[in-house]
């Protein structure tokens, strides 16, 4: 053999030596933190257990005081009701670890997913809803004339429905007076 071939070799070896570490430690850091956010999660679930049971509990004095007049019957039946369902809830979230509350999610998804799909479809509506109301107030905001002052008189956002399409009120003002004349 000569000197070239046995020094690319010792390189080639030394390279998947190097390549192997790597590989190692990758893996330790995978595991590592696979192992940190499954204990982040058992820990933010027993919280919210830990709260879900404390509103209930609220709710239950809550409904009890309601109760106590002859009106608030109905009321304290509902909070009861609540309470219960929260209690349970937050049992749940207390009791089970991450992956098995991963788990029941996983299931619940798979055995309803126009449960989940309508839901997902409720919850973008209602994004979108606030979403476009604050636009229209920033963009309502923001608007300026090229002298840099909103010309409240000249100026309107754009209509959005048929409602919004009318004259300014200061036109209308306007012309009610030069009819008036």
């Amino acid at each position: 053999m000569s000197s070239t071939e046995v020094g690319s070799t010792g390189q080639q070896e030394g390279n998947a030596s190097v390549a192997e570490t790597v590989s190692e430690q990758a893996t330790q850091v995978k595991k590592k933190g696979r192992a940190e956010l499954r204990e982040q999660l058992d820990q933010r679930t027993n919280d919210v257990g830990r709260q879900a049971s404390s509103l209930a509990s609220a709710l239950r004095r809550a409904g009890s005081e309601a109760g106590q007049d002859a009106s608030g019957m109905g009321v304290e039946r509902v909070t009861s009701g609540l309470a219960e369902r929260l209690e349970q809830a937050g049992s749940y979230l207390e009791q089970a670890r991450g992956e098995e509350i991963l788990r029941d999610a996983e299931r619940f998804v798979r055995t309803r997913p126009w449960v989940v799909a309508g839901a997902a479809a409720t919850l973008g509506f209602a994004v979108s809803r606030i979403l476009r109301a604050s636009s229209e107030q920033r963009y309502d905001r923001t608007s300026t004339t090229a002298s840099g002052s909103r010309d409240s008189q000249e100026w309107r956002a754009p209509a959005t429905s048929v409602y919004e399409a009318r004259e300014p009120v200061a036109s209308r003002a306007s012309e009610a007076t030069a009819v008036a004349s």
